[in-house]
């Protein structure tokens, strides 16, 4: 593994202040209740007292703030520094499966895995099922989570596809204010259900080397973003720098410019394997104040924004070198993109991955 240069120093003028967006003691307005009354907001549900509560990003999630009671199978995990999380639902069980095999077979030592859902994943089966293909070792546990049903937001380039724009807003703003990351585990590896570890086996505990080297945030594969998915974030993220007095980093002038245009290049980290501490999203006031801009201009239902264009500019803009890293030695895939680990001279794409076609990503780097 090595440092990778995409983030820089952020330089703003003397005068900025985020007082209004500071995280103190501010009173929580989660509602909570035995039903859902507003199906406007999002909630999720505590597994062991059964109550449904409001979720916010304008509240300090840490104050006053027990850590999140939870139903553990296999076993109650051994520390809270970090945990896997999905967001998936039953009708992609087969692959679900397949990616959590990978993570038994590969992982360095066993770790927390949590699957985020809809309320398919309550049957207890089912659950059990999915125990047993991690081993007794690794704990597993269900979040049962709503979104809203009542979005007056239209599109602008098309049908609102309500299911994925819920799930980019999920992972690039809601997801490290649940309580399972705001007030019990430290960091958080998210992974898609066609997430798959390819080997060989980790040597390094991933949390462990987060900590230990101080790292913010990790990842695997760059690419780009197709231009009509990012339409107007360029414009937000310039706004947003510009009424803050910020100037651009020097990991976003080189990242996210192309020089010979001076246009926005629509690089990203893909996010579908992102070790992040989730801290860095709700106690950094620039990024918190980032995240609310995203949020309140609506485009990630209005021009179907992706959690990974979002976060890219976060990291980039807000984040210095060492606090980033770019794993080299993990083999991964996901969906039809791939990488092998920098271990092994080559690596092949087991049966059950295989397609007409696939991408390999050389180093992580597509094109």
């Amino acid at each position: 593994m090595r440092l990778y240069f995409f983030s820089g120093l952020t330089t703003s003028c003397n005068t900025l202040k985020f007082d209004s967006l500071k995280l103190h003691n501010e009173t929580s307005n989660h509602v909570t209740s035995n039903n859902i009354t507003d199906e406007s907001y999002w909630y999720y549900k505590n597994s062991v007292d059964g109550l449904w509560r409001r979720w916010d990003i304008s509240v300090n999630s840490e104050t006053n703030v027990a850590a999140w009671k939870m139903k553990w199978l296999n076993q109650e995990p051994k520390n809270i520094l970090g945990v896997i999380v999905y967001l998936t639902s039953v009708r992609e069980l087969p692959q679900l499966n397949i990616s959590l095999l990978s993570l038994r077979q590969n992982l360095f030592k066993p770790r927390p895995i949590v699957i985020f859902h809809e309320g398919d994943f309550n049957n207890v089966n089912v659950q059990l099922a999915l125990a047993t293909t991690l081993g007794t070792n690794i704990p597993i546990s269900f979040e049962h989570i709503r979104f809203p049903t009542k979005i007056s937001i239209k599109s602008k380039i098309g049908d609102l596809r309500l299911g994925y724009n819920h799930m980019c807003k999920f992972f690039a703003i809601m997801l490290p204010y649940h309580p399972l990351i705001s007030s019990t585990f430290t960091f958080y590896l998210r992974l898609d259900y066609h997430s798959y570890l390819l080997g060989p086996p980790l040597t390094y505990d991933l949390f462990d080397h987060m900590q230990i080297n101080q790292f913010q945030y990790a990842f695997l594969m760059v690419s780009t973003d197709e231009l009509k998915f990012v339409r107007e974030l360029w414009v937000l993220f310039q706004e947003f720098l510009n009424d803050s007095c910020i100037k651009p980093s020097s990991a976003v002038k080189k990242t996210q410019i192309t020089a010979a245009t001076g246009l926005y290049s629509q690089a990203v980290v893909f996010n579908n394997f992102e070790v992040s501490n989730g801290s860095l999203w709700r106690n950094e006031p620039r990024i918190h104040a980032w995240l609310r801009k995203v949020d309140n201009a609506q485009g990630i239902y209005m021009y179907r924004w992706g959690d990974a264009p979002i976060r890219t500019l976060a990291v980039t803009q807000f984040l210095d070198d060492n606090q980033v890293v770019k794993f080299r030695d993990i083999g991964y895939f996901h969906r039809r993109e791939y990488t092998c680990s920098s271990r092994m001279h080559s690596c092949s794409i087991p049966s059950y991955h295989r397609l007409a076609s696939h991408i390999v990503y050389r180093e992580g780097c597509h094109p």
